[in-house]
This record gives C-alpha cells, structure tokens and sequence, in this order.
C-alpha cells in the first residue's frame, strides 16, 4: 500500500512531495492527478524536493509511474530536483533519469536536500 502527500508551496516556488510504501500502478493514479494540479500552481525555474526513504517500488508498471513524474517535472521547467531516497531505489532512479537526461540529485536526508535546493 502506498502512501503520498503532496504540496506546492508557491511563496518559495518549491513543490514538495512524499511517496512512502510498496505501491500498485492503481494506488498512484490519483498522486499523478494531484502532481499535475500542485506542480501547475509554480512558476518556471521552480524545485521540487521528493521525500522518498520509505518508498519501495517495484515492477515496470511503477517505472512507468515514476518516469511520467519526471517528465511532469522538467515540463514545469524545474530549475532544480532533490530526492531523498534509500541507496537501492537511489540507483534505480537514476537509471531512470538517465534514459531521458532529468537531472536530480539525492540526499540522505531532508536538511541537505533542502540546502541544495536553496543554493547553499
């Protein structure tokens, strides 16, 4: 069972994302629909932090998910992406931003990510 929570926060221009549990493809069709709505509420040049250590994906039905979100995010025109993610997934994910060049970096946990993303 998967769990999610996003948000947008449009006064820092960052979209901020929780995925959690071992999902289905079903579980994630409403996370799409509320990426797609919070990621439209910020501006171009935007970043999205990605809270993903308790996340465990399995199967290309998943992939798919998971491509479909970074593609969501570099049509945003994202200026910067941060992940925090367990080491195993870590590579699978790169894997998956490689195929298509979605440049993200990640992060043990939320303070680095977040200085990262802050510029510091």
């Amino acid at each position: 069972m998967a769990e999610y929570s996003i948000k947008a926060v449009p006064e820092q221009n960052r979209l901020f994302l929780t995925l959690a549990g071992k999902p289905q493809a079903h579980e994630l069709a409403p996370f799409l629909l509320k990426f797609k709505e919070e990621i439209s509420r910020l501006q171009p040049g935007c970043t999205v932090l990605a809270m993903m250590k308790d996340f465990k994906p399995v199967g290309r039905d998943i992939q798919m998910i998971v491509r479909q979100i970074m593609l969501m995010t570099a049509e945003a025109n994202a200026s910067k992406s941060a992940r925090v993610v367990n080491p195993l997934f870590a590579m699978q994910l790169d894997r998956i931003s490689r195929e298509f060049g979605y440049e993200t970096r990640n992060f043990d946990n939320k303070d680095e990510a977040e200085a990262y993303l802050d510029g510091k």
